[in-house]
């Protein structure tokens, strides 16, 4: 076994010390844990955060879906329904506080929204969002061209598309 020198000591220990300087600023961070529920929902689930602490997502009350912005900081939320939408569910918010999401209109259609500062609405659809039509509205819609229908996976494939491409829009 080789004797432990002296310079190679003090290699060692510069660098335990210089990995310990390096980690404090990870180890000084605060974090928290935050339990919250949607005032006025049964069933409420945060999909996105931003920095500023602005939470966004979807609850669920006996009217059905709604998409939802709580600010942690200050304790307010409000209620995000698409106009004329069946379902309505907020995925993600930017520094800037615009909301992408989800919505599902009276046909059974599902469409994508993005969410200004000012609360209005910019709809965000993929080409042929057409085949994105879900619920019973889908099945008519097939015996009517006589497409066979979407299998689970195209259709998560086809309403995931909606919310990513949102996503995408708010940086443009």
């Amino acid at each position: 076994m080789k004797k432990l020198t002296m310079t190679r000591l003090l290699e060692l220990t510069s660098l335990i010390m210089c990995m310990w300087v390096l980690a404090l600023p990870v180890l000084a961070q605060e974090f928290r844990f935050v339990s919250f529920d949607f005032p006025g929902c049964d069933l409420s689930g945060p999909n996105g955060v931003n920095a500023r602490g602005q939470v966004v997502g979807r609850c669920v009350d006996a009217k059905g879906v709604h998409g939802f912005l709580y600010d942690l900081n200050t304790g307010r939320s409000r209620r995000i329904d698409y106009p004329g939408a069946t379902f309505t569910a907020s995925a993600d918010i930017n520094a800037r506080g615009e909301v992408v999401g989800r919505w599902i209109d009276s046909s059974g259609l599902s469409h994508g929204y993005r969410q200004d500062v000012k609360g209005n609405f910019h709809v965000v659809d993929p080409p042929a969002s057409s085949a994105c039509i879900v619920g019973p509205e889908r099945r008519k819609k097939q015996q009517e061209t006589g497409k066979p229908p979407l299998s689970a996976f195209e259709l998560l494939d086809c309403l995931t598309s909606f919310q990513d491409r949102a996503r995408r829009s708010q940086f443009q």
